[in-house]
């Protein structure tokens, strides 16, 4: 199984730092949330046409 980072970074006792993101729906939304150092991302589409 796929190690959870923002879990592993939260047990030793670090903080994780994540971000919203709504109505993007461009896969390439996560790489760059990726590279601008963020640990997670919360992706919200329920109400992008």
């Amino acid at each position: 199984m796929k190690e959870n980072r923002v879990k592993r970074i939260l047990d030793e006792g670090g903080l994780a730092l994540g971000t919203h993101v709504g109505g993007i729906a461009d896969p390439q939304i996560v790489e760059i949330i990726g590279f601008a150092g963020f640990d997670a991302a919360f992706i919200d589409m329920e109400h992008t046409a």
